[in-house]
């Protein structure tokens, strides 16, 4: 493209996409990239059960008074004393964590918000914002229906669709997503920046 503006713009599409796609791939989720699914309900079980409660059972173990039974006569300390405190400071970083998790995935739970909704409504947002940001002479347009092949068809539409399936390997119509967003634009004039 001979727009001066292009090279700003693929630098911030590409950065974001690939910041986007590792997270996805980190994470569990119904996408294809996604290491496994695993709904919001059962990661705070696991997290609660494998991480939360043994990490309780450790602050424990390491309270002063349970100290002792780490100790015996003929071996010298396992723990030397310097080395508690950064033990306890990591099992209560760790705690911390995860309790922090379980706490946005119980809000998440509680609104009934799933994570592949969420994300792709983020990837459609900020295709929209990238791309304003950069050429905010492009009107934003959720396309015509095209009866024919059942999608929304457009400049714009298919620019959103290329972003997102870049960032998931994965093909959707995006209709309601672009649509919602360009609605809620319209109406509260607001710019997407």
């Amino acid at each position: 493209m001979d727009d001066p503006r292009f090279p700003a713009f693929w630098d911030t599409i590409s950065q974001r996409g690939r910041t986007m796609r590792a997270k996805i791939e980190a994470m569990p989720s119904s996408f294809e990239i996604a290491p496994f699914d695993k709904s919001l309900t059962k990661r705070v079980e696991w997290l609660t059960r494998n991480v939360v409660s043994p990490c309780e059972k450790l602050e424990a173990a390491f309270l002063d008074q349970s100290l002792p039974n780490f100790e015996h006569w003929e071996i010298n300390s396992i723990f030397p004393a310097e080395s508690i405190d950064g033990i306890r400071q990591a099992i209560g970083d760790l705690k911390q964590r995860a309790d922090g998790l379980i706490a946005t995935m119980q809000v998440e739970i509680g609104q009934d918000i799933s994570h592949n909704s969420e994300i792709k409504f983020t990837i459609v947002f900020d295709a929209l914002a990238d791309l304003h940001q950069h050429f905010p002479e492009i009107p934003l347009s959720r396309g015509n229906w095209d009866s024919e092949i059942g999608e929304m068809v457009g400049i714009l539409p298919a620019y959103v669709r290329r972003v997102y399936f870049e960032i998931t390997g994965e093909d959707d119509q995006l209709n309601v997503q672009i649509q919602d967003i360009i609605r809620d634009q319209r109406k509260n004039q607001r710019t997407l920046s």
